[in-house]
């Protein structure tokens, strides 16, 4: 890969972005490439989550290259849409946890992005915003949808239809962002998440995510019973028994299985 960077470090998968010349504007190999290493990272039984973050402090991410959406048309345009939106949703639809560590401005792509993944943790100095109406479009890499239902209609149309850039103090309050950290800080605090996640159960993990985002899709009473059933899928698993156990116990869990039932 030319424009994101894997690696590992224990049950935890880093995915950067790696553009800094360009402040890690999108190009159709970078969408490519992100969708690709976050399909493969979800994929490795011994991943429990994914962080997904920059390899500069400057930005997370300047959006869609400027120079490339420059050349779309009419024809083009809706294919460029489908293959960001389908990055987005690798985001969103992995099979284990998505955490964004944001420093630097994540505009417009970048923003989106943040909007897929499970938790946000930003440098108070980010800077957020979706400008893409400032150049007489519209986005279309999920924001119009996801951003509603975190933040409801009319906040998301504020946010939209000026196309301000929002501080990561306004992000949090907002709840597009879960925990701002100092700027030098910023990783230290996504690995701090991301330990306390990769230590649970990892069938717990999926189920509980499934509950969150299928129950969103679902009238509230079938997002009940789909609740009831995933409770009662927690007891086919010895993860169970053993969590109940070690608290009765007083004692640390033993580890439990791998996410391939190993």
């Amino acid at each position: 890969m030319e424009d994101i960077l894997v690696r590992k470090e224990g049950h935890i998968a880093f995915v950067t972005i790696d553009r800094p010349k360009v402040l890690n504007a999108f190009r159709s190999q970078t969408l490519r490439e992100l969708t690709e290493a976050v399909i493969e990272a979800g994929k490795d039984p011994d991943n429990y989550v994914i962080i997904l973050n920059s390899s500069i402090g400057k930005a997370f991410t300047a959006g869609g290259d400027i120079n490339e959406e420059s050349q779309l048309t009419e024809d083009t345009a809706a294919d460029f849409s489908r293959r960001g939106q389908a990055c987005a949703m690798a985001i969103y639809n992995s099979p284990i946890p998505v955490i964004a560590a944001v420093d630097g401005y994540a505009l417009g792509g970048g923003m989106e992005l943040i909007l897929a993944a499970d938790i946000t943790i930003a440098a108070k100095t980010a800077k957020i915003g979706v400008p893409t109406i400032n150049l007489g479009g519209i986005p279309c890499w999920t924001a119009t949808q996801l951003l509603p239902r975190i933040v409801g209609p009319s906040c998301a149309a504020d946010i939209l239809l000026t196309g301000r850039m929002l501080s990561a103090e306004e992000c949090y309050r907002l709840h597009l962002v879960e925990y701002l950290a100092e700027k030098d800080e910023l990783m230290d605090k996504a690995m701090e998440v991301a330990s306390v996640i990769a230590d649970k159960s990892p069938n717990a993990v999926r189920l509980m995510r499934q509950a969150i985002k299928q129950g969103l899709e679902l009238p509230l009473q079938d997002a009940l019973g789909l609740e009831q059933d995933l409770f009662a899928e927690c007891y086919r698993s010895d993860d169970r028994t053993e969590a109940v156990a070690a608290f009765l116990e007083k004692r640390p869990h033993r580890p439990y299985r791998n996410r391939d039932g190993k």
